[in-house]
């Protein structure tokens, strides 16, 4: 891989579409892989009609590399929800620009913090959503009482 990051081009994309669907699928075989369960399982449907929703990729040239979204929580709290990045990309920063992505499209659609959870069993993302100024908090909605569940909150406008 000896293409360069400034050549990284961020775009919204359906979440139906089959570049998305590819992507979506390698990170529950990769999550299931993790913590169990079958793949032939899918993710909870978002819905990303509604308004201050949104499901980018990154691409390089026309390669696929990377995907993440955001979707509305509550009133003024957004929540990240898919991010990945194809194994031979990892360890360069296409995360952490993906996410930067997601919360200046957040500050557009006017959440005021941002929300996210991953897993124990995910070290490199705790890392990165820490070092991208995430707090942590106590679990919410259906992480609640989930015993692998880590989430973080970022404020992302100051009151």
């Amino acid at each position: 891989m000896s293409q360069n990051l400034d050549q990284l081009v961020i775009s919204p994309e359906d979440y139906e579409s089959l570049v998305s669907n590819i992507l979506t699928n390698r990170m529950y075989q990769e999550l299931t892989s993790l913590y169990g369960g079958t793949a032939d399982g899918k993710f909870p449907p978002l819905d990303f009609s509604q308004p201050k929703s949104v499901f980018v990729i990154a691409w390089i040239q026309s390669q696929p590399i990377a995907c993440g979204a955001v979707v509305p929580l509550a009133e003024e709290i957004g929540e990240i929800k898919r991010v990945f990045v194809e194994s031979a990309w990892r360890g360069r920063g296409v995360a952490k620009i993906v996410l930067a992505d997601l919360e200046r499209r957040a500050q557009i659609f006017g959440y005021r913090s941002l929300r996210v959870e991953t897993g124990i069993y995910q070290p490199p993302a705790i890392r990165l959503y820490k070092s991208a100024g995430y707090q942590p908090i106590a679990a919410y909605g259906c992480y609640v009482g989930n015993p692998v569940s880590v989430c973080f909150e970022k404020q992302i406008f100051e009151s």
